[in-house]
């Protein structure tokens, strides 16, 4: 199958999955991973089941789990600098700004997923493999619902890249210093789904999780359960586009709290259950980039484009042809490209199924948007120093079970930490890591799981590690609260503390003052 005609028929596959699938990731059980963007569809959820047609792309079954592998992998690939952000470039809205080579830090969508191998890359590969999923008025309001499985406090951010503006074509890979030029605005009339901080237009503080009780809590037919958080953005009048691509950026706030929140106060927050800053940001902890502290950021990309009326666009443009260069599997597909850090990394395994270059060429970084903060200007963003309206698809909804409001306000006590469960393998040599592939058909690797984790089948072909019910939750994973049914007890070095009575959160020792 060609790549045009594998995005195409992704498209067809997501039209019918939002309007006729039954719910299969629904009764998944919800994993360790922590946000994912559903509108606009997001790659991660057009790459799971509901919206794939069988053995047409490798499934996902975390789209929650893009933070490129997490802090340290972050930070290994940087040449272990700080914090990039930490008084960094901002934009004129106060979105935190990266140049392409500060941004090779991390995956452009948020590849490799947290337990994928370095170097995996199913979402930052040229754009020809993602199909238009959603059609938009120019100047209109962009509605952005994202899904959150475990609560990390923090923000989201929103960039929008025309793909006619990329350097190699609107078909090439999609480029930071792209998304930098069109740094997303919260909608003025947007208060009702959180205050909007003037000096941080584009920041959403993300919803407290008994917000869930108070908020449409509408998910598509098929998409990964968990609490929903909606913000409303404003798309910039004059741009118009066959292909844009939306990044969503969560910066958390368990670990550390972002520039501008001491400042942020103001007069109400839209919540009964959440009446106070307390309830939305985490004051207890020390600066994000301070340090050594770094926190954990997750990255979504999706695909829209942008009319004078939001009318359907032009037609699909066909993919390009592979380059004579390209090396070629036996089924005619070729491997995965690595993503460019400053260190080699060993090479993954390529997937079999979509057809892209094998490696790109660093992107030739246009002018950046003008911005304000830091001690120099947009054009010194080399990454040398680190100081630093409605979308076209509609679906039919099912609306999750709403909780009670809480009335007792946060308070910190700790419970004891106890150690985890040992692995049921104990004879086992090579223990598969956390969703990781445990056996299907024509899997000859490990079957068994590290300690805390079993081999579940998800479906007749694939099976995978995930947590046990009796495992503890690890470092930043729930340990309670009302209606929380998984573990209660912290692996070492943790300790479960009470945010409110709705949400107790395993954190590591010495991250709380």
């Amino acid at each position: 199958m060609s790549s045009s005609s594998a995005a195409a028929s992704r498209a067809a596959a997501v039209a019918v999955a939002l309007l006729s699938v039954g719910g299969f990731l629904a009764q998944l059980p919800v994993s360790d991973g922590h946000a994912y963007m559903m509108t606009p569809i997001s790659r991660q959820l057009g790459g799971t089941t509901p919206f794939n047609q069988e053995g047409e792309v490798p499934v996902n079954f975390c789209p929650h789990c893009y933070q490129s592998r997490g802090p340290a992998a972050i930070r290994e690939r940087s040449g272990d600098k700080p914090w990039p952000h930490y008084k960094g470039a901002r934009a004129a809205n106060g979105n935190y700004l990266e140049s392409d080579e500060v941004a090779q830090r991390h995956g452009i969508c948020g590849d490799p997923e947290q337990t994928a191998a370095e170097g995996d890359n199913k979402y930052g590969r040229e754009n020809y493999n993602y199909p238009v999923l959603g059609t938009y008025a120019e100047g209109g309001v962009l509605e952005v619902k994202i899904v959150v499985s475990t609560y990390h406090w923090g923000h989201v951010e929103v960039f929008l890249c025309d793909t006619a503006d990329l350097p190699e074509g609107e078909d090439s890979i999609v480029t930071q210093s792209c998304f930098n030029d069109y740094p997303l605005d919260r909608a003025v009339d947007d208060e009702f789904n959180g205050p909007i901080d003037p000096n941080y237009t584009g920041r959403f503080i993300l919803d407290p999780p008994c917000r869930a009780s108070e908020t449409d809590q509408d998910l598509l037919e098929g998409a990964y359960p968990g609490d929903v958080a909606t913000a409303r953005y404003q798309l910039p009048e004059g741009v118009v586009c066959d292909h844009c691509v939306v990044q969503m950026v969560y910066y958390t706030g368990n670990s550390c709290k972002h520039e501008g929140y001491a400042d942020f106060n103001p007069e109400s927050w839209p919540s009964s259950c959440a009446p106070s800053k307390a309830d939305w940001i985490n004051e207890v902890v020390g600066q994000c980039g301070d340090g050594d502290a770094y926190p954990e950021e997750f990255w979504n990309c999706a695909d829209i484009s942008i009319t004078s009326d939001g009318g359907p666009g032009t037609a699909p443009r066909t993919a390009p042809s592979p380059t004579p260069e390209q090396e070629e599997y036996d089924d005619g597909s070729t491997p995965a490209p690595s993503m460019k850090y400053e260190e080699d990394y060993d090479e993954p395994t390529p997937s079999p199924t979509m057809k892209y270059e094998e490696e790109y060429d660093e992107p030739t970084t246009p002018a950046p948007a003008p911005v304000e903060g830091g001690d120099d200007d947009s054009s010194s963003m080399d990454g040398g120093d680190y100081d630093e309206p409605t979308p076209a698809p509609t679906a039919e909804l099912e609306p999750a079970t709403p909780m009670d409001s809480p009335t007792e306000p946060i308070v910190a006590t700790f419970a004891p930490s106890v150690p985890p469960p040992v692995s049921d393998h104990s004879d086992c040599e090579d223990p598969v890591g956390a969703f990781n592939q445990c056996g299907g058909e024509g899997y000859d690797g490990s079957t068994c799981c590290r300690a805390g984790y079993e081999c579940e089948e998800m479906a007749e072909c694939y099976s995978e590690c995930r947590p046990r019910e009796d495992r503890c939750s690890e470092g930043w994973g729930q340990c309670g609260g009302l209606h929380w049914e998984g573990p209660e007890c912290c692996w070492p070095g943790a300790e479960c503390i009470e945010r409110n009575e709705w949400y107790h959160q395993c954190v590591p020792e010495g991250a709380v003052n």
